[in-house]
């Protein structure tokens, strides 16, 4: 009888998996969630990512910008929806990686969602004043980095990704800057601009303009490679740093517990996306590496950039000086 009983939940369990994975999806509108607000990188590939995904299923993709908490609001509202496919989160490896290292946040970060893909990679920019850095080089700023410890100012967003571009090129010059923070990368370009900072370190899209423009001059990417945007600008680690290399990336989530035929069709469909000619100009344009791998690989490429953010932290005793704040 018990072996029946068994073997009939067995089969009631088969037949409710087939049932759901049968269903059409979506069957309402999409939400994308967005952990930023609008006009930054994220927010870019999201929408770009939002008309292909419209088009493909017949629904609406809805970007939805829920900036705050360094991208804590907009999480926390993922993780909270049903895990139908019908809510998605565009993130950034500051959102996913590097709050839960700093904060203490209302879910449980390593649990709440389940990676689908990372849509980019983008390097840093290491972008100097002209007017307060007058040399053209990594080890010129080095130079003067060692020749007065603390005074030259560079800022970010506290614990973004950038801010800990600027921690990981201190930790190996070996040299003392001071950190302004700020909400977010706007603030500190508009102080840059005007030259109450020295530097900072941004993606290409936030300060290309401002260097064609001569307004900033680059130094270096925090890249392995030389973006094709900017040939002409070295990699930091090319330039008497080696072994140098950060970059941010952008990553598609779902609410943990998605049923497996979801996440397979959704993961199917934005890998075809990621190939499209158009989606890789728009994005490449842009300064962004197109990627768009499997889940389980997106799985393992945020294990270990969860591991280098964590060295950089601990490094730089930023969670000690973050919550001292």
């Amino acid at each position: 009888m018990r072996r029946m009983v068994v073997s009939v939940m067995g089969a009631m369990l088969a037949l409710s998996v087939s049932a759901w994975a049968a269903q059409p999806f979506p069957t309402r509108p999409v939400r994308l969630v967005v952990p930023s607000a609008p006009g930054g990188g994220n927010d870019l590939i999201a929408r770009v990512i939002a008309d292909k995904f419209s088009a493909r299923w017949g629904q609406t993709v809805v970007v939805d910008n829920r900036a705050g908490g360094s991208g804590a609001l907009g999480a926390q509202i993922t993780a909270a929806a049903r895990p139908d496919g019908h809510t998605l989160m565009n993130a950034t490896g500051g959102h996913i990686t590097i709050n839960p290292l700093l904060r203490d946040l209302p879910y449980d970060s390593a649990g709440a969602f389940a990676p689908i893909t990372i849509l980019a990679t983008a390097p840093y920019l290491l972008v100097v004043n002209p007017s307060i850095v007058p040399g053209k080089s990594v080890r010129e700023l080095v130079e003067l980095a060692k020749a007065s410890p603390g005074k030259l100012l560079y800022g970010s967003a506290v614990g973004s990704p950038d801010h800990l571009a600027g921690e990981l090129f201190q930790m190996m010059t070996a040299t003392r800057l001071t950190h302004v923070p700020y909400k977010s990368s706007a603030g500190g370009m508009i102080d840059l601009l005007g030259g109450r900072l020295a530097l900072t370190f941004l993606t290409i899209p936030a300060v290309k303009p401002h260097i064609d423009s001569g307004k900033l001059r680059a130094l270096g990417s925090s890249d392995r490679k030389r973006s094709p945007l900017l040939p002409a600008v070295p990699t930091i680690a090319e330039s008497g740093v080696p072994g140098y290399e950060l970059f941010t990336w952008y990553g598609l989530f779902a609410p943990a517990g998605i049923p497996g035929a979801i996440l397979g069709k959704i993961s199917a469909d934005i890998s075809d996306i990621l190939k499209e000619a158009d989606v890789r100009q728009k994005l490449e344009g842009h300064g962004y590496d197109p990627v768009g791998n499997r889940p389980h690989e997106a799985a393992a490429f945020i294990k270990k950039e969860s591991a280098v953010f964590a060295k950089i932290i601990a490094g730089a005793n930023l969670k000690e000086r973050f919550n001292s704040k």
